[in-house]
């Protein structure tokens, strides 16, 4: 109602991290029974979850704090969106290949680009939007901005 939306340019996938070599795959929240999973303090991992009570939630003040306590065992699991922790995990000099990430998802979103539905150009600010994407999209130009970012 208040905003003007652009294609979705990319998917948000929260997934569950868990150490390189762990069998463990969320199948849904009954999975998650009698595991400890790191979590990021005030960060919306949505209701169903965080009112879970058949799982522990200790809380970080960020990813990486909950990746270093994954490292050395002291919790099961963390989760983050993929793409985001990939970059943080390249950012911050860890080692990548510690981790893995589960097939399935908590939640998937897809990603846009907004205006404001006032905005007199907003329109035309989605449109030219959408057509860059386009063209990115055909040329390989947004596979080479998410491999140089490792997030191909």
């Amino acid at each position: 109602k208040y905003l003007i939306y652009s294609d979705s340019y990319i998917s948000n996938k929260i997934k569950f991290i868990k150490r390189a070599g762990d069998s463990f795959e969320y199948y849904g929240m009954k999975s998650l029974t009698n595991k400890t999973v790191g979590v990021v303090r005030d960060y919306g991992y949505g209701d169903v979850f965080l009112n879970a009570t058949h799982f522990e939630k200790p809380t970080s003040n960020d990813i990486e704090t909950n990746l270093k306590k994954l490292k050395i065992n002291r919790i099961d699991l963390t989760l983050e969106d993929e793409f985001v922790a990939k970059s943080m995990i390249r950012r911050k000099n860890l080692t990548l290949s510690d981790y893995e990430f589960t097939k399935n998802s908590l939640s998937e979103n897809s990603l846009h680009v907004t205006t404001g539905s006032i905005n007199p150009r907003g329109r035309e600010i989605i449109d030219a939007f959408n057509k860059g994407l386009i063209i990115i999209k055909g040329n390989g130009v947004f596979e080479r901005i998410l491999a140089d970012y490792g997030l191909n």
